[in-house]
């Protein structure tokens, strides 16, 4: 029991570390887009890396995995509202940001709930759930890089960022 709970504390030391990296990074590639891309594949493929581990695992690899999880599955946070609130219109930033919020945390019940139906009716070890769960992660990461960001035009017909004409209009 005491291992789990070094787990789960290296799993929370990398969502620290996860939120300065990844804040840092879309500010110095300026693609949120690319940065939620690049978390969502690596949080999969680390989910599929923890449905390897068994009893004889070593337990730095354990402590790793859990580290790295922790660094893409929470660090994306900071990064995802950021943007939420960026795309919003000025006068909407917290009902927009509450709205993604409550979607997110509703995604976390019911994902939670669908990987226990799964361990429970399909599958014991809990491969299979980690696997569909993860093939979900990366296919959406890898969408990500293709999604187009949504634009309006300003009077001269140049793109801008919603928010961007939200703030000239005021």
């Amino acid at each position: 029991m005491e291992f789990g709970g070094f787990a789960l504390s290296c799993l929370t030391i990398g969502i620290l570390f996860g939120r300065l990296f990844w804040g840092w990074l879309a500010d110095k590639i300026k693609s949120s887009k690319v940065v939620l891309a690049l978390c969502g594949i690596t949080m999969g493929l680390m989910t599929i890396a923890l449905a390897q581990v068994t009893l004889d695992f070593p337990e730095a690899c354990v402590l790793g995995i859990a580290f790295v999880l922790g660094f893409c599955s929470n660090g994306w946070a900071g990064v995802f509202f950021a943007q939420v609130a960026a795309n919003s219109p000025a006068n909407k930033v917290s009902e927009a940001t509450g709205g993604a919020d409550f979607f997110m945390f509703m995604g976390a019940i019911f994902i939670s709930m669908g990987f226990g139906f799964l361990a429970t009716y399909l599958n014991k070890d809990f491969q299979l759930p980690f696997y569909i769960m993860s093939a979900a992660t990366i296919l959406t990461g890898f969408l990500l890089f293709f999604l187009k960001g949504t634009k309006v035009k300003d009077e001269s017909g140049t793109p801008v960022p919603q928010h961007r004409r939200d703030k000239e209009e005021q």
